[in-house]
C-alpha cells in the first residue's frame, strides 16, 4: 500500500463512494452513533484548525453570525503579527526601523480597532523596503503568521474590509488564527455518514490532553507543515519545526493506539513551500540539521524528501510483523486555505476510512 501522495480526483468519480457509505452504515453499531471517529494531531503551525475550518466550510458553512464574529479575531490577528514583526525586527541592531514603527509599538492593545489612520500606517509599515527586506529573509526565529500576509493585502481596501459595516469571508474566517487550546470537535454528514473530527491543541502544553480522545478512532489525520524545516517553535525557540514534528509523529504512528489504525499524514503548505523554496531560495538544510536533505530548490524533490523522513519514522506492527511498515499510511499533499485541494483530498481520505471501517466489520464489499 505504501505512502502515497494523492493526486485529488474528482470526489464525485470515487468509485463505490454511496455504496461504501451506505454498508459501513448499515454495520455500525447503535453505540457509536453511526459516526466516524477522526483525531486530527499534529505539532503547532502545522495547519490542523485551518483544515478544520475548511472542512466546516465546505460541509457545513459559517452563518453570517459567525463570520461577524470573527471580525475582532481578525483585527487582532493583524495588529498582533505586525506588531510581532516590529518587536523581532528591533533585536537585529543592523536594521534601521521604518518612521511607523512607535505607531505599532505604542497603539494600546486594548485599542486595537482600525480607523483610517491605523490602516493607512499599518499598510505603510509593511510595505516599507526595511520590512520588506526582513521578510525576504524571513528569519527562523520570526513567529509570524501566514494570514497577516493576506489580512495586511486586503487592509488596503479599508473600509470595504476591515471598516464598521465589513463582514468578513468564509475564506477570512478560515484564515484567522486562535491559538488552539483544549480539543474542538466538528460534525458534519457525508453521503449518511457522519463523521467526528477532534482537533487537538498542537503546543507540547496540550498533548497530555490527546489521550483522552484515543479509544475506537477509525483515522488519525496528522498535519505536517511543510515550511517547518526552516522554522522553529512558537513554545520554544531552540527547537526545529521539522524535528518537532517527525519526533511526534514517531510517538503517534508507532503507539499502540494507531498500530493499525489508517494514519492519514497530510504535508500542508504546499503553497508556502513554493514561496519558501522557490522565491525567497531558503535551503531545506538551511538549520544544519538536515545534511541528507537536495541541495536545489525543486519542489517535488523537497516534498518526496519529507515524505520519506516520515516513512523512516514508521515501525513494524509488533502484531504482525510481516506486514509492510507503511501499510496504513497514506500521504497527502495538501494547500488547507484551499477548498477545492481539501475537498478533493477529504474525499479520497474518507474512501479509505469507509473500506477500513468495513473491514474491520468483517464484510468486503464486491
Amino acid at each position: 500500500m505504501g505512502c502515497i501522495q494523492a493526486k485529488g480526483s474528482d470526489p464525485n468519480a470515487l468509485p463505490n463512494e454511496e455504496m461504501l457509505a451506505k454498508a459501513a452504515n448499515a454495520v455500525k453499531s447503535p453505540t457509536d452513533s453511526q459516526a466516524m471517529k477522526l483525531l486530527l494531531l499534529g505539532s503547532g503551525s502545522s495547519g490542523k484548525t485551518t483544515f478544520r475550518k475548511q472542512l466546516r466550510n465546505i460541509f457545513v458553512g459559517f452563518s453570517e453570525q459567525q463570520r461577524m464574529e470573527t471580525a475582532s479575531i481578525i483585527i487582532e490577528n493583524l495588529w498582533l503579527g505586525v506588531r510581532t514583526l516590529a518587536q523581532t525586527m528591533q533585536k537585529d541592531s543592523s536594521i534601521s526601523m521604518p518612521p511607523q514603527t512607535q505607531y505599532v509599538l505604542s497603539r494600546p492593545e486594548m485599542d486595537w480597532a482600525l480607523d483610517e489612520e491605523a490602516a493607512r500606517t499599518l499598510v505603510a509599515f509593511w510595505k516599507t523596503p526595511q520590512v520588506q527586506t526582513y521578510l525576504a529573509k524571513r528569519p527562523a526565529n520570526l513567529q509570524l503568521q501566514e494570514c497577516v500576509f493576506e489580512f495586511v493585502r486586503e487592509l488596503e481596501s479599508f473600509p470595504a474590509w476591515g471598516g464598521p459595516k465589513w463582514i468578513p469571508s468564509p475564506e477570512d474566517c478560515i484564515r484567522a488564527r486562535v491559538r488552539s487550546s483544549g480539543v474542538a470537535e466538528e460534525h458534519f454528514t457525508i453521503e449518511g455518514t457522519t463523521f467526528k473530527l477532534f482537533d487537538a491543541g498542537g503546543q507540547r502544553s496540550e498533548r497530555r490532553k490527546w489521550i483522552h480522545y484515543f479509544d475506537s478512532v477509525n483515522a488519525v489525520l496528522f498535519m505536517t507543515s511543510l515550511t517547518s524545516y526552516a522554522e522553529t517553535l512558537f513554545e520554544d525557540s531552540s527547537q526545529n519545526g521539522l524535528v518537532e514534528s517527525l519526533d511526534l509523529f514517531d510517538n503517534i504512528s508507532n503507539s499502540k493506539w494507531f498500530r493499525s489504525t489508517p494514519m492519514m499524514l497530510f504535508f500542508n503548505k504546499r503553497d508556502l513551500l513554493e514561496e519558501y523554496l522557490v522565491k525567497l531560495k531558503i535551503p531545506l538544510n538551511r538549520s544544519g540539521l538536515f545534511p541528507d536533505a537536495p541541495e536545489g530548490f525543486n519542489i517535488e524533490q523537497a516534498i518526496n524528501w519529507q515524505m520519506d523522513k516520515f516513512r523512516e519514522r514508521k515501525k513494524p506492527d509488533p502484531d504482525n510483523p510481516s506486514d509492510p511498515t507503511d501499510a496504513n499510511l497514506y500521504c497527502h499533499v495538501t494547500t488547507a486555505v484551499s477548498k477545492d485541494n481539501v475537498n478533493k483530498v477529504f474525499a479520497t481520505c474518507r474512501t479509505i476510512i469507509l473500506k477500513d471501517s468495513l473491514r474491520r466489520s468483517g464484510f468486503v464489499p464486491s
